[in-house]
């Protein structure tokens, strides 16, 4: 049974499209043995994502590109990588994927402080034979340590579809960034082959073949967030900026714990031995009362408004729940409203009944005086 490469689900067992006899990009020999196979293509279901469920080439952890014999080429990375160091003010790349340093020379006249990542030997002794700056490696697990790293930008051409765990990779990118770090990533345009049904750029090569969306996913999916794809290079070339998911801090929550604590402290010492109630018997409500203590000790009772509420002890705090009749008959000295989006409406109610009780509401942090 085979699964998808970005999403993990269930692939089909027949392949939505095949071609017989179809020899991989680098297959040339001296020989006349034969050295093709059928392509099979499957599409993910779920995510969408095409692919091929073959065993990868044998040659798939290194890069080989004819691209140095094109002057087209050549001036467009120059441009694209002019353009993408000025926005971005990156001062130190790693290339995934350098193959024998085209693109990492046009790349180091850019930026000085640029290296490249490549497995085949014959790619390493070109580029050091070009006084690049050149590491042995594969990014085959998420731990993976690249030398050099942290880098706070990475660049990434038409290479990733290579990849059999091509998350993998990308995850093993994102643990050598820093945190403010920005990266290049191309694929072939696969919309373009649909639009133009060219079934010739189907290749044993290419396990993956990327949309926008897939595209996108993917990056999403490995920890980056996508500033923006676009086709170039005739519309046979996905490019995309990515940027580096910051995990979020937690810090101001704890700032917020010890703030709310002192707040309610406040509140009971102006309002003691059961003389405040709570409105509103909601996450809310029940979070506070569990985080600050209280318990029927020291609350009235909670008020809301969902009879199925109603007549029962509040989880954790086992403070008693009533209904609004029950709070007009056995007014408090004072209310505490909390009820997330629903305050005002509830001290709206609560002011109709004309009860000379203070009136408190709480949301997003704020305790306020209502009445």
């Amino acid at each position: 049974m085979n699964f998808c490469k970005l999403c993990n689900s269930r692939l089909l067992q027949k392949p939505d499209f095949s071609l017989p006899n179809i020899p991989s990009a680098q297959g040339f020999t001296t020989s006349k043995i034969g050295n093709t196979g059928n392509l099979e293509l499957f599409t993910c279901p779920c995510c969408g994502l095409v692919q091929l469920t073959s065993e990868p080439v044998s040659y798939y952890k290194e890069v080989i590109r004819a691209t140095a014999v094109s002057k087209e080429m050549r001036a467009l990375r120059l441009k694209q990588f002019k353009k993408f160091f000025e926005k971005y003010k990156c001062k130190k790349t790693i290339e995934i994927g350098s193959g024998t340093g085209d693109y990492l020379e046009i790349l180091t006249k850019v930026n000085k402080n640029s290296f490249g990542l490549e497995a085949g030997k014959n790619g390493i002794d070109a580029c050091k034979d070009r006084g690049l700056k050149v590491f042995k490696g594969y990014l085959d697990r998420e731990n993976k340590k690249i030398p050099n790293a942290p880098y706070d930008s990475f660049i990434m051409m038409n290479f990733l579809e290579h990849f059999p765990y091509p998350l993998v990779a990308l995850r093993s990118i994102w643990n050598n960034l820093t945190d403010n770090s920005f990266g290049f990533v191309e694929v072939p345009n696969f919309e373009e082959t649909i639009d133009e049904h060219n079934f010739l750029d189907f290749v044993p090569d290419h396990l993956l073949y990327f949309t926008k969306d897939t595209l996108s996913l993917m990056l999403n999916l490995a920890g980056f967030e996508v500033i923006k794809i676009e086709s170039v290079f005739h519309n046979y070339i996905l490019q995309a900026e990515v940027k580096k998911r910051i995990l979020p801090s937690y810090a101001n929550f704890k700032t917020e714990v010890v703030r709310l604590k002192k707040q309610i402290e406040h509140l009971l010492k102006k309002f003691p031995n059961r003389s405040l109630a709570i409105w509103g018997a909601g996450h809310h409500s029940l979070s506070l009362m569990s985080i600050c203590g209280l318990n029927d000790k020291k609350i009235k009772y909670i008020v809301d408004n969902a009879p199925f509420k109603q007549n029962k002890l509040t989880p954790a705090t086992f403070i008693p729940v009533v209904n609004p009749d029950y709070f007009v008959k056995n007014s408090p000295k004072a209310i505490l409203v909390i009820a997330g989006g629903y305050n005002d409406e509830i001290v709206k109610q609560i002011n109709a009944f004309n009860l000379n009780i203070k009136v408190f509401s709480f949301d997003k942090g704020i305790l306020k005086n209502e009445k």
